[in-house]
């Protein structure tokens, strides 16, 4: 019969109720604290249909020493906690036995020494080199094991409870997608996890993943971009739910630009490649009389000296020109971008390219300002790499990878959600600062249903007061 018992022990914090609670001389006790951010977290968490999630997630063990709830839980705080890697969860995480028992772990498991330091009973042997019951290596090992179909489920659900409690997030219907590659331990081989991810002002949110390799038949951009769409649409609605897609070139092809548009209703913008004729045209349009004028726009991202950032302008074309593609007429605008005098470039140089949209009602800024936006996505992978590790874990099995990678793109998720419902603007280095902090000289008081996190002069307080009468129980 499956536990019924909640994955995680949720706390309701109230400094109101627990000191009523004590005025009235109600039975008390103390408890090792946990940061009140954790609570927060997993209570959205809880609030979005992650637990009922993960509680419907197949065990592919046979015997479970560990319920799988309790390891993908742990799999979510290793990212929440900032821990890069698996080794780092199991010196950390795995011998925190405050955070253990919070997950579920029995207490007299702990007073054991922990599932970390629990060694299997009659295996005989040096007990110090025995297999242990819950390490990183059997986290990895059902990691491996977990149908991907489930983890995709899992974050579905949490996108769908999400459009629930933030409708007007999705009103926009601004999605983009790109690749961020990997390698395995010890392979040259490289992969990558193709991601759709919705824009928000406060963060970009991942809804649904694919994974395949970087070479071989059918792992080319658009084969694999498609087969993203397509799980998109059967998961998440034929039309309206993606209303307008930023993708790069690699994804784009006729068919495929056709299929968007005509049978999902789905408007692009794209940076076409030089050879179409569209490009050519449009790049042939700019010096004819009378000219269009030339309209300053932001400059682009890059990574060089302010002093060496070019000076951006578009023209806009699409108001005297029918441009076709694939068939069907296009707008679009040229970008300019005038770099000042450098080593390379004495005199300076001068770098054209286009924009094209199935929008016809835009103008060459829109589409420039909306076509920029893709660079979030870009930017998401940077924060995953930079504090996550992304891109340097030392795994060896593919599965485990991409298991590890839907997990992370739902705590990823979860965090953009808290953040603005907490108001926070806090990178997410500044989250495991946060979490540290909460968790300094502090105990839990459990009274009337509630806790407080305590400080010693919270304490002393009350005992001043004489509400910590008797003995705690």
């Amino acid at each position: 019969m499956q536990d019924k018992a909640p994955i995680i022990r949720l706390l309701l914090y109230s400094q109101k109720l627990v000191e009523a609670g004590l005025k009235r001389g109600e039975p008390f006790h103390f408890e090792e604290g946990t940061p009140s951010m954790f609570d927060e977290f997993f209570t959205l968490a809880d609030e979005l249909g992650v637990f009922e999630g993960i509680a419907s997630l197949e065990d592919p063990r046979k015997r479970a020493y560990i319920p799988l709830p309790v390891i993908a839980a742990t799999v979510l705080c290793r990212f929440l906690y900032g821990l890069e890697s698996f080794r780092c969860t199991g010196r950390v995480l795995l011998r925190n036995h405050v955070l253990l028992q919070r997950l579920g772990v029995a207490p007299e498991v702990l007073e054991k020494g922990g599932y970390y330091q629990c060694q299997r009973a009659g295996d005989g042997g040096d007990p110090e080199s025995a297999p242990k019951l819950f390490d990183e290596e059997s986290i990895a090992d059902v990691l491996a094991r977990v149908d991907v179909a489930g983890l995709n489920a899992l974050l579905s659900r949490f996108v769908q409870q999400l459009r629930k409690r933030q409708p007007r997030w999705f009103k926009r219907g601004l999605f983009i997608m790109d690749s961020n590659h990997f390698a395995l331990k010890g392979s040259r081989r490289q992969y990558k996890w193709c991601c759709l991810m919705l824009w928000t002002p406060y963060g970009m949110i991942p809804v649904a993943a694919v994974f395949s390799a970087t070479e071989g038949e059918g792992t080319g951009e658009t084969s694999v971009g498609r087969q993203l769409l397509e799980r998109v649409f059967e998961t998440y609605g034929e039309r309206g739910f993606v209303k307008l897609l930023l993708m790069d070139t690699g994804y784009q092809d006729g068919a495929m630009l056709r299929w968007l548009y005509d049978e999902h209703g789905v408007d692009w913008v794209m940076d076409p490649s030089e050879e179409l004729i569209a490009t050519k045209g449009m790049l042939a349009a700019i010096d004819e009389k009378p000219q269009r004028p030339w309209v300053r726009v932001q400059p682009p991202k890059l990574e060089l000296p302010k002093e060496q950032m070019p000076v951006r302008h578009v023209m806009w074309l699409g108001e005297r020109h029918n441009f076709y593609t694939y068939g069907r007429p296009v707008n679009g605008c040229v970008v300019r971008d005038t770099y000042p005098p450098s080593e390379k470039h004495p005199q300076g140089h001068v770098r054209y390219f286009c924009l094209l949209t199935s929008r016809m009602d835009w103008k060459g800024a829109q589409i420039h300002d909306t076509s920029r936006m893709r660079w979030c996505i870009e930017d998401t992978f940077g924060l995953m790499t930079n504090f996550w590790g992304l891109g340097r874990w030392e795994i060896g099995r593919f599965e485990v990878y991409r298991a590890t990678i839907l997990l992370m793109a739902l705590t990823f998720g979860l965090l953009v959600v808290y953040q603005w419902e907490k108001q926070l603007r806090l990178p997410l280095k500044r989250i495991q600062e946060r979490l540290a902090v909460q968790s300094q000289w502090r105990v839990l008081v459990v009274c009337a249903g509630a806790v407080v996190s305590a400080t010693p002069a919270m304490l002393n307080s009350w005992i001043q007061k004489g509400w910590l009468r008797g003995v705690p129980g």
